[in-house]
């Protein structure tokens, strides 16, 4: 495997927390709890409260209601869109090799 850091990594960047999903129209929600750090122009009056609310965004975003687990099976192709979704890969195929090939299709960034 041919892993090749960035020094854009650890660049920060800013995006609104609700956006409108270019293809439907529809908001949506534009968070992940390993990445964002703060909240500009929010009203929370200290860092604990701020903190208090990314905590609870987390866990609203991954709640249970809001997953599908996808059972593999031979032969399976999932397809997701990032500008609206989450994923994490899971470890617990013991034995089995996981493969996975990146499209990215170029788009505008997130908007509101």
């Amino acid at each position: 495997m041919d892993i090749r850091t960035s020094t854009d990594a650890e660049d920060t960047q800013e995006h609104p927390l609700v956006c409108v999903h270019p293809e439907t129209g529809e908001q949506t929600l534009f968070f992940n709890g390993t990445y964002v750090r703060s909240l500009r122009g929010s009203d929370l009056d200290s860092p604990a409260a701020v903190e208090k609310t990314l905590h609870w965004l987390h866990q609203w975003t991954t709640h249970v209601r809001f997953t599908f687990r996808h059972r593999w099976r031979n032969g399976d192709v999932v397809i997701w869109d990032n500008r609206s979704t989450q994923h994490v890969a899971l470890n617990d195929y013991p034995g089995q090799r996981r493969q996975l090939h990146r499209t990215t299709v170029a788009g505008t960034p997130p908007n509101k």
